[in-house]
């Protein structure tokens, strides 16, 4: 059952690059030969920058994040190791958050890291999943109390996250990298500081 549905889902992504080709030759056209007037029709009709299409990305992301899970908003992700990021001050009171909070941290490579472990349907790391819910307007939220594994719960905070993401980046592409690279690489990528290319193997194969 579930490897036709992987099939669709590589066609589908196949299909869809397709599709974003062809909208994009229709835009350089429409700008051309129509000037301003084209250019309003231009940005209504790219996908990659238009609000409308939010429930499509988080559809692609959810099948991204569990693909062939028969209950995806149950999904336990393996844990990782995140390296902890900012000055040195910065760090120390992260770190501190993090182990007041329940969280292991640790030394790698010299560095600091914290063990997280992504949840549910759209991978939400459990080291964010309680700010992620404030910020949806979920009070008082804790996932190690609460039902994180309510859809509803989860389908509220990846809307709300991504359009965050969009509303700060701009286009869809750079949500997709926000989610699977990080906030931080999709701000540099967006800036020119880097390439997809120059991006971890994993982040390029969800993105592909």
């Amino acid at each position: 059952y579930y490897q036709p549905l992987i099939q669709l889902h590589k066609k589908s992504k196949k299909l869809y690059k397709q599709a974003k080709i062809y909208k994009i030759v229709v835009c350089v056209l429409l700008i051309t030969l129509l000037g301003d007037q084209g250019s309003i029709m231009a940005e209504e009709m790219n996908p990659d920058i238009n609000p409308s299409l939010i429930e499509q990305v988080l559809v692609a992301i959810k099948l991204t994040e569990t693909e062939g899970e028969k209950q995806p908003y149950q999904t336990l992700h393996p844990p990782v190791e995140l390296y902890i990021y900012g000055t040195d001050s910065e760090i120390e009171a992260k770190v501190k958050q993090f182990n007041e909070d329940g969280f292991v941290t640790k030394l790698k490579n010299g560095r600091q890291v914290v063990v997280a472990q992504a949840l549910g349907a759209y991978g939400l790391l459990d080291i964010d999943f309680n700010r992620f819910a404030k910020n949806a307007g979920i009070v008082d939220f804790d996932f190690r109390k609460d039902e994180w594994q309510d859809p509803a719960v989860q389908d509220k905070i990846a809307k709300n996250l991504a359009n965050q993401y969009f509303n700060r980046y701009g286009s869809w592409d750079l949500v997709r990298i926000a989610w699977f690279g990080g906030p931080e690489r999709a701000k540099k990528i967006k800036n020119g500081d880097e390439t997809i290319t120059t991006m971890p193997q994993n982040v390029q194969d969800d993105l592909a």
